[in-house]
Parts: structure tokens; C-alpha cells; sequence
């Protein structure tokens, strides 16, 4: 439990830090301001698909339908990380925030009907 909340505070950390040094750099001229909003989206996205690899192999006891429930939500999380940071990473930035939140979204839609497909599966 400490390691894990050590392991979350640490790349919290890390996203603050990422934002205040573009911040700072933008300040300086060195980068303009779309690029340090994309670096901490990136960023962000890249942390979304971090999370998502822990998913499925936190430690509970579950049942087959939760270990199951557990890989795709992790899955999902990873590919809709990845989705969102490319999207900052490469889309135009007019679009950009929108797309990546529905990249995220359709990952959370995929869950919740994946939710719905198991429990209409009799046990």
C-alpha cells in the first residue's frame, strides 16, 4: 500500500513539475504557449496509459468475471492514454482537446457496455 501511494504521489509529482518547467520555459521564450499545452497534455495522456497498465495487476481477489472486468478496463485505459496523447502530441490544436476527450470516452463506453455484456452472461 505505501509503495503505491509513494509510486502515485511520485508521478503526480512528476506532472507538476513537467508543467511548472514548461511554464517557465514559455516564460522564457524558449517554447511558445501550444507547445507547452501539449507537452503537459502528452504528458498527461502518457500518465493515463501508466495507470491503465497497473489496472490489471492490482492485488484482490476476485472472480473470474472481475479479473476479466479488470484486463479490459486496463486495456482500455492503456490504448485510450496512448489515443489522447497522440492526439496532443499530433492533431491540430482547434480539435485537439475535443478528440482526446472523446478518445477517452469511447474507452469508458467500451468498459461500461463491456459491465453490461458480462452481466448479461448467466453465471
Amino acid at each position: 500500500m505505501t509503495t503505491r501511494i509513494t509510486s502515485n504521489l511520485a508521478l503526480a509529482g512528476l506532472l507538476i513539475a513537467v508543467s511548472i518547467g514548461l511554464a517557465f520555459l514559455q516564460r522564457h521564450g524558449v517554447v511558445g504557449a501550444e507547445g507547452a499545452t501539449r507537452g503537459a497534455m502528452v504528458l498527461t495522456g502518457i500518465l493515463l496509459a501508466v495507470y491503465g497498465n497497473v489496472i490489471p495487476k492490482s492485488l484482490s481477489r476476485l472472480s473470474a468475471r472481475g479479473e476479466s472486468l479488470q484486463r479490459v478496463t486496463g486495456w482500455a485505459t492503456v490504448i485510450s492514454g496512448i489515443g489522447y496523447a497522440a492526439i496532443w502530441a499530433f492533431a491540430p490544436i482547434e480539435i485537439a482537446a475535443v478528440a482526446s476527450m472523446c478518445a477517452v470516452a469511447i474507452g469508458f463506453v467500451f468498459v461500461v457496455g463491456y459491465c453490461v455484456w458480462l452481466r448479461s452472461i448467466p453465471a
